[in-house]
């Protein structure tokens, strides 16, 4: 019975060689011992060694003839070689397992997990079962490249590498519905192109209306349909270099010369999605005060009078009136969907100067200026047109776009406390990776949100900042409380609380 020497904390040296002693438990904090012999003992558990090295590990402890120091061995036995898209979890767990000197497993050794360079543990800590193994699962973080995930016990570790690749997608844009005449020559529709995933891409559109042709390089679907043919499922899609694939699907209608064109609000539905909105009136906005050559076209252009002024403004305006219930609200995601499907197709009208948006590094992203002396202008003018208010939402979306805060910050979540739902504001210096991730009080993980890659820019209104709607992972209400949210963006990265109450 080592009892009586749990007290002796000053002991710097202790001899226990060629007893009968099986639990160790007192010995385990003595922190200042140098040296430890245990050499024949019938010891069967060896965590209290593993807790004294852990607080003390200069500590020299020998349990066999010929001091021979404690060896515990720490070996991976599977969840290695695996890889995964970002933000998903492995397919399979990290598993390790802990081993005595005499490669028997040790059972109730406290294994921690740690991930580089981020990425979502469950668990980060383990205690291993009586096959002395602890197991953790990853979800991968934002970024695509080697995660590592490490593990550790008793001043022992033992490192395995995963791979991330991104998901393939779409930048976001939409394909709208398109209606050709037979005989005419179609204006080039160029196709989005493919972000994330593994470079280089292909492309293909299936099926392809007779007459027409898909240049899988430039993107470009054009030619003369020669055949009508009623509104047609058509299928678009990108595959990456690993074989992962992502699709955009739209209709095709070909009329023939002198038809009526399928049912539909008519040129007032500037981006052709089958209904007039808000968005209509901003794509409008965007282009307003653009010059058209002759013999193009420009959708903005809805009177086709070879400029986009105030007359198409007040035409879209009207047709709001007409729609009825469509005009909806003005939602940033759709806005700014609607913005870069807009702006690639003035692109491709090579004589169209100064479109509004750049298309050379980030072609999802509004320039810093046109747009937005444009949306201005039409502002002023349209100050009749009951949509003013519309427009005005607009400008203060543009202005939260195009500025760019000295530093990074994460704001207070408003409103707070709040029930059931609320938003985060923070600002961006630079564009970078953003994500949000949601603890209780105990640190546990509830939720994360993945913002994805943003522009510099101010994200404070309802429309750009990131919203919560007081649901766990799996799509419960949480309970009232405090919570704490972490934003990370880049090599920033920040915390706040928030509270619950209902």
């Amino acid at each position: 019975d080592l009892s009586p020497l749990a007290g002796l904390t000053e002991l710097e040296s202790l001899s226990l060689s060629g007893n009968n002693i099986s639990d160790l438990s007192p010995l385990a904090g003595l922190t200042n011992l140098s040296q430890l012999w245990l050499v024949e003992n019938p010891i069967k558990n060896l965590q209290p060694l593993l807790t004294l090295l852990e607080k003390n590990p200069d500590v020299k402890i020998y349990l066999k003839w010929g001091g021979v120091p404690l060896s515990v061995t720490l070996e991976v036995i599977s969840g290695g070689g695996q890889s995964a898209r970002v933000n998903q979890q492995l397919a399979n767990p990290f598993v390790v397992r802990v081993k005595d000197q005499d490669g028997n497993a040790m059972s109730g050794v406290s294994v921690s997990f740690s991930v580089t360079p981020s990425g979502t543990l469950n668990p980060s800590r383990a205690t291993t079962d009586s096959n002395g193994q602890a197991e953790t699962r990853l979800t991968l973080g934002g970024t695509t490249g080697t995660y590592t995930v490490t593990a550790r016990a008793s001043g022992i570790t033992q490192p395995v590498s995963f791979t991330a690749t991104a998901t393939l997608a779409f930048r976001p844009t939409e394909v709208a519905n398109q209606t050709f005449t037979v005989g005419s020559t179609i204006q080039p529709l160029r196709l989005p192109v493919a972000a994330g995933g593994t470079a280089p891409y292909t492309y293909t559109l299936s099926p392809i209306p007779a007459g027409l042709s898909f240049d899988t390089t430039t993107r470009l679907l054009s030619g003369t349909p020669t055949t009508a043919a009623p509104a047609t499922p058509i299928t678009y899609t990108a595959t990456d270099a690993t074989g992962a694939s992502a699709t955009l699907n739209f209709n095709i209608e070909v009329i023939g010369d002198g038809e009526v064109p399928g049912p539909g609000p008519g040129p007032v539905d500037v981006n052709a999605d089958g209904q007039v909105t808000v968005i209509d009136l901003a794509i409008v906005a965007l282009f307003y005060g653009t010059q058209v050559p002759a013999g193009l076209s420009l959708p903005a252009d809805v009177n086709a009078d070879g400029i986009v002024n105030i007359l198409d403004l007040t035409a879209v305006a009207q047709g709001l009136d007409a729609a009825a219930g469509n005009a909806g609200e003005l939602s940033l995601g759709a806005v700014e969907a609607a913005l870069a499907a807009a702006a690639e197709q003035a692109a491709d009208l090579e004589d169209v100067a100064a479109a509004p948006m750049g298309f050379s590094t980030r072609p999802d992203v509004l320039s810093s200026g046109k747009a937005y002396v444009n949306v201005t202008r039409a502002f002023t003018d349209a100050r009749h047109l009951a949509v003013s208010d519309m427009l005005s939402a607009f400008l203060v979306l543009l202005t939260e776009m195009r500025e760019v805060p000295d530093t990074t910050a994460l704001l207070p979540n408003y409103p707070n406390p709040f029930n059931p739902e609320t938003w985060i504001p923070y600002h961006l210096s630079k564009e970078t990776e953003v994500t949000l991730t949601i603890y209780d009080v105990r640190g546990v993980l509830v939720r994360a949100l993945t913002l994805g890659h943003q522009a510099s820019g101010v994200y404070e209104s309802r429309g750009r900042a990131a919203y919560w709607d007081g649901r766990n992972a799996s799509g419960e209400p949480v309970a009232s409380g405090v919570y704490f949210y972490t934003l990370t963006a880049g090599d920033f990265s920040a915390t706040r609380k928030m509270l619950i109450r209902k």
